[in-house]
């Protein structure tokens, strides 16, 4: 049973003895759990579960019955298989912070059910319904990765959410994040390359003429994004789709502009990569203004190699065939074809930048190896079943995590891995 919400607005510590040795619940993953909330108001509480210690809500939590004692249930949170301990707690908002009751006595489970090798799924609801203009050619994705550590990562929705998410589990939290304004959508997140010590992360915003682009910052507070400060809004001449944030060790921000993954053929515009300082300012040595600089046609994917400020790129070229492409000191190329668009790259030893990952938007994993004589084309992994991808993210581990929209306005993350 759960006592009523109160207390500390961080995360009690468990109010039960360690579990012991005992036999654990045999489940599948497919089963609802239950729990016994007490109450006089059930309306302002919201559910949430530790597993294994790591935090994650329960939005699908729905409660019956009155006070002083209701009948709660939820689907369970994904699970991989093994021995686990989930712990519910209520939580609600106080004056904007987070006020969590004492853990529930602790459940343990056996994960017995299993899933496919390639891939741990986790299918996820957004609160708000994604509504996009079937008339629109550059419309944003329904979903976005950011890097956070080597354990966490970022899920931002083209709806507006931000959740921070364990590599691990999957288990997720939202981020409380102020409303997205009037005619403006959110086309990107990022987070600080030095989050654990500044808790900075990054936005950027499209209005919806896509001629001005808005970059905020805001301190990542126990799960509220407070301390909002704009730092800088760029004129735009076309209307990108989404956008990769990179904050490199000089603490210069790079802003990427890409088209959507669908759509090679839609330009963004001319304006690809924005270089701005820390505290938003325009750095002397750019070219023109924020921009550092442009691209001929539609980047689709973009990614840095080590600390070099010039970046390598997709574009599309024609109605299946693309690009992989940089431009600095030296010019280079390297052409391909596949079955669908690009949506994301990613070098896997950024240090030496001699193997590349790139994933399409069917789910199709291709590799690519750099030689003296230049770029090679390496395995490519087709799909089992064709996913629809909207960005993809690479740990050094070789996990490959990746989201996408679902059939009710939600989404799903996957978890699989890369050839060798």
């Amino acid at each position: 049973m759960i006592a009523a919400c109160g207390g500390s607005s961080s995360p009690p510590p468990s109010s039960s003895p360690p579990p012991g040795s005992g036999d654990a619940i045999q489940i599948t993953g497919r089963e609802r759990f239950g729990w016994t909330q007490t109450a006089d108001d059930i309306t302002a509480l919201h559910f949430a579960v530790y597993v294994d210690g790591a935090r994650t809500d329960l939005p699908s939590a729905v409660c019956n019955g009155s006070a002083p004692a209701f009948d709660c249930k939820s689907p369970l949170p994904p699970l991989n298989t093994g021995r686990h301990v989930l712990e519910v707690v209520a939580w609600t908002l106080v004056d904007g912070q987070t006020v969590e009751s004492p853990r529930a006595a602790p459940l343990i489970v056996q994960m017995t059910g299993s899933t496919a090798p390639e891939a741990i799924t986790s299918s996820m609801t957004s609160s708000v319904r994604e509504q996009p203009s079937p008339s629109a050619k550059n419309t944003a994705p329904s979903c976005g990765l950011a890097p956070v550590s080597a354990d966490r990562f970022i899920l931002w929705t083209g709806a507006g959410e931000i959740r921070m998410v364990d590599r691990t589990s999957l288990a997720s939290r939202a981020l409380s994040v102020p409303r997205v304004s009037e005619g403006w959508s959110l086309i990107g997140v990022g987070a600080h390359s030095r989050f654990g010590e500044n808790g900075w992360i990054y936005t950027v915003q499209r209005n919806a003429n896509g001629d001005e682009l808005r970059l905020a910052r805001y301190r990542d507070i126990e799960g509220v994004l407070g301390e909002a400060l704009v730092l800088r809004e760029v004129p735009l001449s076309g209307a990108p789709a989404r956008s990769r944030i990179s904050v490199r060790e000089s603490d210069r921000i790079y802003v990427a502009l890409l088209t959507a993954g669908g759509n090679p053929a839609v330009s963004t515009s001319s304006r690809f990569l924005i270089r701005l300082n820390s505290d938003g300012s325009i750095p002397a040595a750019n070219p023109t203004g924020s921009i550092f600089m442009s691209a001929e046609g539609s980047p689709l994917a973009v990614d840095w190699a080590s600390d070099d400020e010039v970046p390598w790129f997709i574009e599309g070229e024609g109605t299946d065939g693309y690009v992989l492409r940089r431009r600095g000191a030296a010019v280079a190329s390297k052409r391909f074809r596949g079955a669908a668009a690009p949506v994301a790259m990613q070098f896997t030893d950024a240090a030496e930048a001699n193997r590349l990952v790139v994933i399409q938007s069917d789910g199709a994993v291709t590799t690519f190896a750099r030689t003296p004589a230049g770029w090679t084309l390496g395995k490519t992994r087709a799909a089992t079943q064709v996913e629809n991808i909207g960005d993809a993210l690479l740990f050094s581990d070789g996990d490959l995590v990746t989201c996408g929209p679902d059939r009710d306005a939600g989404y799903v993350v996957r978890r699989g891995s890369v050839p060798e």
